[in-house]
């Protein structure tokens, strides 16, 4: 079966089957190639070769093969021997050819009769050889007249020897050609004896030579399939080639999208950081008309469809916050006010980092965000009272039980954070609170307004050190290396979380209600004196753990990240040296049980963010 467009063919040493699709020289190769469309996608292209189609199929069905890596499959999908064609035509034509079939019977017998002829003639051949030859040396010295040696072979073929010297065996030779027939058919160059011979042992040395035959053909095939194989490795490596070129045109736009999108986060961070004047009093204004509006309206306000909202229950410096409650199954939310002509909106951002930050435990979850009127309405979880509320209602002081379950669930609520790639930058007692129902115990971090990313997610490559920034956060727990302008970090946070608890054990800090004319003057006194307080003056009187704590966020450097188990296993270890239980029992808890008395009353998820210049400085 020949190779033909449409046939059936298995490819040599892949494994794979298909059909022909393609016969010709194409341009990417030299020499003559088949194409062939695979039943699997074992292949290497689809047809098309440096652009060029030479014929269409799936991607990766195509592939181009030599004709001697080709199997000719039969319908029915065996394989067919090249020989056997030949014989089977033979065969068939045989079969319709009586009279073919009688010839060559008749040949076959000549051929055996020949053959017998030839024994008879080898050994009279030589016989009449050497007596011609004898005769003619015996005629040539009687004559003594030189005969060419064409004259002399032709002689023995056409003429008989010569009748004068020997008359009978001139009749004899006769009478023998007569009989074999076969001396007839010999040129007149023949030499008897001498071709059968040669014949024989050429006939010898073919046989010897077949098997060396068969290794050479072997040897060829062998070679034509390592060019082959070469070939498609060539074929590969362009293709490789051509993917990496596409590949590097791809990192190109990748690395510009990039850095545009670096430069638009470092255009938002500049906005957001030079917000240093006081609260915007249109603000103000407009959460001030919502509420007197949730006065003449009641029970009419409904924001997000199904969020109607109750009452004003806190403020901040960009918004109010307002309790809602779910129409659909009474649920109480909080509600997060804000314009939409604030001067700087907020609400968006926070928005997104809460869906970022959500599934962590102490997040709050984002019900809802969206535009109502003239507001932006973020809608979330209600929570309870702040560290900051329960801080007062225990007469500022809390016992080293409570600071010590504070500061172990506080160093979690930020480890959280900083896994996202996020860093808080205003750690406050405000900005942490208890939760409410069967979530009492749990505290809460809320307020990202501030919050920046730290590291590319992807990649996990840190923010570039600076020193020109200005002081982002509450200026009373804010981190020396804060005060001094350089780029806030993990290391940040985690110092102010030292200030925090400090406050917390103390009652107060060194710096709290130092007096000067105008805010910048009286957070650089802050900072002075925050530098100038060592952390053994800071500490003392408390356990050695908490100066060990804020010295070792003070020696971390910018872009290193916080041992946080080393952290909290400091504390905890203490704890269990002063013998406490880790029973979720408070300070609260406990002035609640005895006194009977209620605990502040519960606030929303978002309280009021600290920017630069607006920092509430608390209680001297």
């Amino acid at each position: 079966m020949a190779c033909k467009i449409g046939a059936r063919v298995e490819i040599a040493g892949k494994d794979c089957q298909g059909y022909i699709a393609y016969i010709g020289y194409p341009g990417f190769a030299s020499g003559k190639w088949i194409g062939v469309i695979l039943d699997e996608p074992k292949g290497k292209n689809n047809g098309a070769i440096k652009g060029q189609v030479y014929f269409k199929c799936p991607e990766n069905c195509g592939m181009f093969v030599r004709q001697s890596q080709l199997i000719i499959l039969d319908d029915a999908g065996n394989k067919v021997d090249p020989t056997s064609s030949s014989s089977i035509t033979s065969n068939a034509t045989s079969t319709d050819d009586g009279g073919a079939v009688r010839a060559r019977n008749r040949l076959t017998s000549s051929r055996l009769s020949l053959s017998g002829s030839r024994s008879q003639l080898k050994t009279r051949s030589i016989e009449n050889l050497i007596g011609t030859q004898h005769e003619q040396r015996k005629d040539t010295v009687d004559s003594a007249i030189p005969v060419p040696t064409a004259t002399k072979r032709a002689s023995f073929v056409e003429k008989s020897p010569s009748t004068s010297s020997f008359p009978g065996k001139k009749l004899k030779v006769q009478d023998e050609r007569n009989n074999t027939g076969f001396v007839e058919t010999l040129k007149p160059n023949f030499v008897p004896g001498q071709a059968m011979a040669v014949s024989m042992s050429s006939t010898v040395s073919q046989m010897n030579t077949v098997d060396e035959k068969l290794t050479h053909l072997q040897l060829l095939q062998e070679n034509e399939n390592l060019k082959a194989q070469i070939t498609d490795l060539n074929e590969k490596l362009e293709t490789l080639r051509v993917k990496r070129m596409q590949d590097k045109e791809k990192m190109k736009e990748f690395e510009k999208t990039k850095l545009q999108f670096e430069q638009l986060l470092e255009f938002k961070g500049k906005v957001m950081e030079s917000q240093c004047v006081a609260t915007y009093n249109g603000i103000t204004g407009e959460v001030t008309s919502m509420a007197a509006m949730l006065n003449i309206l009641g029970k009419e306000i409904i924001v997000g469809g199904k969020y109607r909202l109750v009452r004003k229950i806190g403020s901040g410096s960009f918004g109010d916050i307002f309790l809602g409650i779910n129409i659909s199954n009474g649920e109480e939310v909080a509600v997060k006010v804000e314009s939409v002509r604030a001067r700087h909106p907020q609400l968006l951002y926070e928005s997104k980092l809460y869906k970022i930050l959500h599934g962590g435990i102490g997040v709050p979850h984002l019900r809802w965000y969206g535009q109502e009127r003239d507001w932006n309405v973020l809608v979330m979880d209600l929570l309870g009272p702040s560290l900051e509320d329960l801080f007062t209602f225990c007469s500022r002081r809390f016992t080293i039980k409570t600071v010590l379950m504070l500061a172990d669930q506080m160093i979690g609520r930020i480890e959280y954070v900083h896994c996202k790639h996020f860093i808080h930058r205003d750690i406050k007692p405000d900005n942490f609170l208890m939760g409410i129902g069967r979530h009492c115990n749990k505290l809460f971090i809320i307020d990202f307004g501030l919050a920046k990313k730290y590291r590319d997610s992807r990649t996990r490559c840190h923010i570039l050190y600076r020193e020109d920034k200005n002081l982002t956060g509450t200026a009373r727990y804010a981190s020396i290396n804060a005060h001094v302008g350089i780029e806030q970090s993990c290391r940040d946070d985690m110092e102010s979380l030292g200030y925090v608890l400090m406050y917390f054990n103390r009652g107060s800090l060194p710096w709290q209600g130092l007096k000067a004319a105008t805010k910048k003057q009286k957070y650089e006194k802050i900072s002075e004196k925050k530098m100038s307080t060592p952390v053994e003056v800071l500490c003392k009187g408390f356990p050695a753990e908490f100066a060990m704590y804020i010295n070792y966020t003070k020696g971390l450097r910018f872009d290193e990240s916080p041992d946080y188990m080393y952290l909290r296993q400091l504390f905890r270890i203490l704890f269990r040296t002063l013998n406490h239980q880790y029973d979720y029992t408070f300070d609260w808890t406990m002035l609640k049980q005895k006194a009977g008395m209620a605990l502040p009353g519960a606030v929303s998820g978002v309280t009021g963010t600290a920017v630069p210049g607006t920092q509430r400085q608390g209680a001297p």
